[in-house]
């Protein structure tokens, strides 16, 4: 009779070993879903507030422009990190709110001509207290040297560009297919010969600009935070390290048709490792939505559902694209996606 409890206590033991983990995990899995999902609602609401506010307006080059003067620039910040600190409820508390603000490491403010970067600095005084501040950047400009070298080009939200012979200091501006016919049709502009290569070339260049300044700003911000003690971190809940959330190159290409704005958010780590919440979102002129699917099984098919589907659970599997749905061995619900 004894050997018979023991056998059963290992049993037990054994069953705990192996599912606990895996229980645990699935635990995980679904409260950084919920979260998630909340913290892209919080964020998605702030920055179509951003774009809500002014209307774009286009200058006789076609260009459109959101952020054109230092006044809206500003205005912009501020209503981004007011309609931020209202949906996570920090207004009440100017201490949450500066908690809110470590959190994101950078805020993009793309415009017609170029775009803004507002990035924090977290310093310690002469006393050792714990200091936050913000700066927004100059503008940046799309400017590159054509393949050859012959010539310099700035790009802007438009068909509109301004290119420099080096040789000769000429510049022409306007539409890439005059400017492309006022030099000539050269080898160094040969992307301008049709609307399609501009486009992709333009695209290509711009996002690859954009990708690279936000990802050095989040980069200097990693370090900033981890070089104060961690007195300073446990203080204010950052536990870094922030990583850009891969951002589709269908989402990259909406941001660079009118003037966008781009959000990063870092939402409360999970005591599984070192897993965080890294968010990102979108806007402009038309707003961006980040879809989400969830993926479960129905009578023993694996399907994957709109949101509002009546299949479809906040403890179910999400991805942001069909494509993904598609790769995990989901298929389409015939209730909600015909």
């Amino acid at each position: 009779m004894r050997n018979r409890y023991i056998i059963i206590i290992c049993f037990i033991c054994l069953l705990i070993t192996f599912f606990f983990p895996y229980w645990f995990h699935t635990q995980i899995d679904t409260k950084y879903g919920i979260l998630s999902r909340e913290y892209e609602e919080h964020l998605q609401s702030a920055v179509k507030a951003v774009s809500e506010r002014n209307s774009i307006q286009v200058d006789d080059t076609g260009t459109p422009y959101l952020f054109e003067t230092d006044t809206k620039r500003q205005e912009a910040v501020n209503i981004f990190y007011k309609t931020l600190e209202e949906g996570f409820n920090y207004t009440y508390s100017s201490n949450h709110a500066d908690a809110l603000r470590l959190k994101v490491p950078c805020l993009c403010l793309i415009d017609g001509d170029g775009y803004y970067i507002l990035y924090n600095n977290i310093y310690k005084d002469e006393d050792g207290n714990i200091n936050l501040g913000e700066t927004l950047t100059s503008i940046n400009t799309w400017a590159s040297p054509s393949d050859n070298n012959e010539f310099l080009i700035r790009y802007y939200l438009s068909d509109y560009v301004e290119v420099l012979r080096n040789s000769d200091g000429h510049i022409e501006r306007g539409s890439y297919s005059k400017v492309y016919d006022r030099f000539g049709k050269p080898e160094g502009l040969k992307h301008f010969a049709s609307k399609e290569n501009f486009e992709e070339f333009k695209n290509d260049f711009i996002i690859s600009e954009i990708n690279s300044k936000v990802n050095m700003y989040i980069n200097e911000y990693n370090y900033e935070v981890n070089r104060i003690s961690e007195g300073a971190r446990s203080e204010y809940g950052i536990y870094y390290r922030f990583e850009m959330p891969t951002v589709s190159y269908e989402d990259w290409c909406g941001l660079v048709e009118l003037p966008s704005t781009i959000a990063f958010l870092q939402g409360q780590p999970l005591q599984n490792g070192d897993e965080f919440l890294n968010i990102y979102s979108l806007s402009g002129g038309t707003i961006i939505e980040k879809k989400i699917y969830y993926c479960n099984e129905v009578n023993g098919e694996k399907l994957y559902h709109r949101p509002n589907c009546s299949h479809a659970s906040l403890d179910d599997i999400h991805f942001l694209t069909k494509k993904d749905c598609a790769k995990a061995g989901y298929f389409p619900c015939p209730d909600c996606e015909p």
